[in-house]
């Protein structure tokens, strides 16, 4: 019976029966002046006795941005903390830096000391501390410049005002916090390069599991907008990835180009990565993936896609649709047969990847008597079903797989890598045609590097890595 039992006696020095459940709590990079997520450890005493620990102290005495919170109480110091035998505590931590004055995430530390009779114990504090530029409810209505020395971080909205031009330079990143959005009612011009590539993301910079951030996760943020009135949009080398859509492209009018966008990633979507309404588009070189609804949809206007990759292998959420749907009418009463709401519709998909993890990803929506007209040239495609009636397929190939690198399954990591295998039916399928306009891939491998170009946004090479 005296085995079971623990004694009420109080130690001072507890020798190796205080336990910690890490010796360093890292919160990799935050943004200045904006407060972390809330880290914690756990402090154990797996003694028989009763430790009394004499203080429980933050180093720096509470200047670093560092705040500590032990049970409930946020203090820069404790004394006398006592933690009954087989009983434990937990310490909370969170971080807020001031601004530091550098382009560069700069390294912040502290500790928080455990002070006792016997050895003095430590918990290292680490964080990385960014300055960034913070807009809520932003409105540009003069022509603006975005550079790349600091990141901005985008609450609420941010709105380019009509008849007004927002041009974001090589390496600009803009985060965005939970339902924030960008709405460009104006003129977009973001061109980027392959070292510069210019960024649309959520703000979490932190960490959902140990193995998968945040960023990997859809619907971090609403989306960017092309409003009616905004036309000649240009996006070169663009990252665009976890938001619920990625671009809306809304217009009211064909008389003028509403986007074009090579080089250029869009992934990751709750609903949608490209939805266009009457729009004019040239989409060249880029990724289209991964979304919850149409990877790509399209209501009337014209567009053509050029040596794209167009794929659905969506994980995190339930996936309804093809990833690509083209129609040329709406209807406002599906009860009603016959009210419709005509979209005139002319789409080309030429040296293209339509796939996904669906056995057809390609619909379409035909009204007799509006104009149609679609068509596909040297691709490759997860369909069977698309009749010659409503399509034009020429030189094309159907597989059940299209022999990517990485789909996103634990074993990668939940990391996604749409790049050709070797073995890919992908390869040396695509046309010659479009050579002087494509010379090279979105990361500047030759398409001619192996013979033929292959289709899709890239291009396999011997040895590729």
């Amino acid at each position: 019976m005296l085995v079971g039992c623990v004694s009420n006696e109080i130690v001072t020095d507890p020798g190796n029966d205080l336990r910690f459940s890490a010796d360093t709590l890292t919160f990799d990079t935050v943004f200045s002046t904006v407060g972390s997520t809330t880290a914690w450890l756990r402090i154990r005493n797996v003694g028989n006795k009763t430790i009394r620990i004499a203080s429980i102290s933050l180093q720096s005495g509470g200047t670093s941005g560092f705040h500590i919170n032990l049970d409930g109480a946020s203090e820069t110091s404790y004394t006398n903390v006592d933690i009954p035998a087989k009983d434990s505590l937990f310490l909370f931590v969170e971080v807020n830096t001031n601004k530091q004055g550098s382009s560069s995430p700069v390294k912040m530390s502290d500790a928080v000391l455990f002070s006792t009779d016997g050895a003095q114990k430590q918990i290292v504090l680490e964080a990385w501390s960014w300055d960034a530029v913070i807009w809520k409810g932003k409105v540009l209505s003069a022509d603006t410049t975005l550079t790349a020395d600091i990141p901005f971080i985008i609450y609420d909205s941010l709105v380019v005002a009509e008849n007004t031009t927002l041009t974001m330079q090589p390496g600009t990143k803009l985060f965005f916090h939970d339902g924030a959005f960008m709405k460009v009612c104006g003129t977009l011009s973001a061109i980027g390069t392959k070292e510069a590539v210019i960024q649309f993301r959520g703000d979490r910079l932190d960490y959902m599991f140990p193995d998968e951030p945040y960023d990997i996760y859809p619907g971090q943020w609403s989306w960017l907008e092309l409003a009616p009135t905004s036309f000649n949009n240009r996006l070169e080398y663009v990252d665009i990835h976890g938001a619920y859509y990625g671009i809306i492209a809304d217009s009211s009018s064909l008389s003028q180009p509403k986007l074009k966008m090579y080089n250029s990633v869009i992934h990751n979507m709750i609903n949608t990565c490209l939805w266009s309404n009457t729009s004019s588009m040239d989409i060249g070189n880029c990724q289209l993936s991964n979304s919850g609804s149409y990877t790509v949809a399209m209501v009337g206007g014209n567009a053509t896609f050029t040596h794209c990759t167009i794929v659905n292998y969506q994980h995190k959420v339930n996936r309804e649709g093809p990833a690509l749907i083209m129609v040329n009418y709406l209807k406002p009463d599906l009860n009603d047969t016959s009210i419709t709401r005509a979209y005139p519709m002319s789409a080309t998909f030429q040296n293209c990847i339509v796939f996904g993890s669906q056995n057809y990803e390609i619909g379409l929506g035909k009204w007799e008597n509006i104009a149609w007209s679609a068509s596909f040239l040297n691709c490759l495609l997860r369909s069977f079903t698309i009749p010659m009636t409503e399509a034009t397929v020429t030189n094309c190939k159907y597989s059940s797989d299209a022999k990517f690198l990485k789909l996103g399954y634990e074993a990668d990591k939940y990391r996604f890598d749409f790049r050709l295998d070797s073995i890919s039916p992908g390869r040396n399928i695509g046309s010659e045609a479009y050579l002087s306009t494509y010379p090279t891939d979105m990361n500047g491998v030759s398409r001619t590097i192996d013979g033929k170009p292959d289709v899709g946004a890239y291009e396999w090479y011997p040895g590729q890595k």
